[in-house]
């Protein structure tokens, strides 16, 4: 592979002996470089249309003109991934991102939820932090992205290393969802 060519692997391996299954996805995304990458499951309480559970993952990528918040979704366990889709694009700089699965007794098809920072330039320090999910199941199209530090202006542009959790389980939460 040639020097500055990104690649995106998952791979695969027996549990119990560590013996390598195989890449069950490989994404070249050339010169684009990839910045941060998470990865979350269900297998908990797996989503509608997941069998036997679902794995999927975020990940930045760099872009000339564009960055890239995408997604990458398996509802086989792993075993195949659907293709890359596009969360977010900036103008400006996206890096660390951060994704978990949720569901409740309201929103039980599950679904997963995303997390990112967003910087002005390549050398900033801090930025924004950015949330959305997928609005009805694993495999739908994403909600309009969401800035969290808009919502104190004494914040807005002071933050960095997104992290999200969020509740997985049969019940509702005072929200009922």
């Amino acid at each position: 592979i040639a020097t500055g060519v990104y690649i995106l692997y998952v791979d695969r391996y027996d549990g119990r002996t560590g013996v390598f299954l195989g890449s069950n996805l490989n994404h070249n995304t050339g010169t684009r470089r990839i910045y941060d990458l998470a990865l979350a499951t269900d297998y908990r309480l797996p989503a509608v249309g997941a069998s036997p559970y679902s794995i999927a993952l975020v990940y930045s990528c760099y872009s000339p003109s564009l960055d890239s918040i995408n997604y990458y979704y398996s509802a086989d366990g792993g075993t195949t991934f659907m293709p890359s889709a596009n969360v977010a694009k900036t103008g400006y700089y996206f890096r660390n991102v951060s994704i978990a699965y949720g569901r409740s007794n309201s929103a039980s098809n599950g679904r997963y939820f995303f997390a990112w920072e967003r910087v002005a330039s390549s050398t900033s320090r801090t930025g924004n932090i950015y949330t959305a999910h997928n609005l009805s199941t694993i495999n739908g199209t994403f909600s309009t992205p969401v800035c969290l530090d808009s919502i104190s202006t004494s914040m807005i542009g002071l933050c960095r290393y997104p992290s999200i959790a969020v509740q997985y389980s049969n019940t509702d939460n005072d929200s009922a969802s």
